[in-house]
């Protein structure tokens, strides 16, 4: 099968955006600016579900703005983006997931190539999706295919560990979400060789 150039570069660039976003969670400065946007109503080290839905409905309601200018200048960096505090999903989701970072969570960027983004962690082992520019965050598991969505690719970002494909986990048919998935096996590639590199990197460190 050809792979079609044109999307295979659309992949790559979302691909590098997303490695972007999650290693400024690994950076010190940023989780202390993260932590000093939060408010004093919330726990700084949550332990259920319902304290990081009602960190999501301050998040909408109260911090983020939402901006359907077509002219909007589209920023990643989290210091810029606290300041304007101010975009779409993407914006959104880099601050929120960045904020669950900064509380010590294990939280991930996650990147839907159909055209959306939010944020997943894991609370006393369970894995919850969560879409902070929604009245609803909590996300179900098949939400994104039951809005209607095409799916193919999604992939979760880890700031201190690596890439994963979850596309399987938000849908009923894998064999339709199979047919789809027109550049494979290269995303598989190219998340594999960057995990290793990773993994690689931390033994050294260590």
């Amino acid at each position: 099968m050809k792979i079609n150039d044109q999307e295979l570069a659309k992949f790559v660039s979302m691909f590098k955006h997303g490695i972007y976003i999650v290693r400024q969670y690994t950076d010190p400065r940023m989780l202390l600016l993260l932590q000093n946007a939060l408010p004093d109503t919330i726990s700084m080290y949550p332990t259920e579900v319902s304290e990081i839905v009602a960190l999501a409905h301050w998040f909408k309601n109260d911090y983020m703005k939402w901006s359907n200018d077509p002219n909007l200048i589209r920023h990643e960096d989290i210091p810029t983006l606290l300041k304007t505090r101010t975009g779409r999903c993407g914006e959104w989701a880099i601050v929120f997931t960045g904020m669950l970072t900064a509380m010590g969570l294990r939280a991930r960027y996650v990147l839907d190539l159909t055209d959306h983004v939010w944020s997943d962690l894991v609370l006393k082992n369970q894995l919850i999706a969560i879409d902070s520019t929604v009245d609803n965050p909590r996300m179900g598991q098949y939400a994104r295919e039951d809005s209607g969505k095409k799916l193919s690719y999604i992939l979760a970002f880890s700031p201190n560990g690596g890439i994963e494909d979850i596309s399987y986990w938000y849908t009923r048919d894998l064999v339709k979400l199979q047919k789809r998935r027109k550049l494979d096996p290269i995303p598989g590639h190219l998340i594999q060789a960057y995990n290793e590199g990773v993994r690689s990197a931390q033994l050294v460190g260590h």
